[in-house]
């Protein structure tokens, strides 16, 4: 057990740390780089993005495995922040209606706790400690 989660933690192993990225990419954009995010072997075809799931699980390894840094960049980057509304005579919607090169956001189901403290939060009733 243990040679096995060494080589799951190894610097050398990329797959650990690009599953990683890919799964809080997704959760932040609503899908992955990956279409099935449980298997990145030969069966799952080359991300579309291969190059930023590459760039930013370079960079999380090299911040010591720093989620909160992946999270930040992630939630400050252009495609988190865009509308998730789409114009009636776009363009974008009829060439890419699944949205896989991000020109908007995804509309994501909030969770209820993010609904519940979001109320509280409104009412001054939220309680921080």
């Amino acid at each position: 057990r243990l040679q096995l989660a060494r080589w799951i933690a190894d610097q050398k192993n990329p797959l650990t740390a690009r599953v990683a990225v890919n799964h809080i990419w997704m959760r932040h954009m609503g899908s992955g780089f990956v279409e099935n995010p449980f298997d990145f072997g030969l069966r799952t075809p080359t991300p579309l993005h291969l190059e930023l799931l590459d760039a930013l699980t370079v960079d999380f390894v090299n911040s010591g495995w720093s989620m909160k840094r992946l999270h930040r960049i992630i939630v400050t980057s252009q495609a988190y922040r865009r509308s998730s509304s789409i114009p009636s005579d776009s363009v974008s919607k009829r060439l890419d209606p699944k949205n896989k090169y991000y020109w908007r956001s995804n509309v994501k189901r909030m969770e209820a706790e993010v609904v519940r403290d979001s109320l509280l939060h409104l009412t001054s009733s939220l309680d921080f400690a």
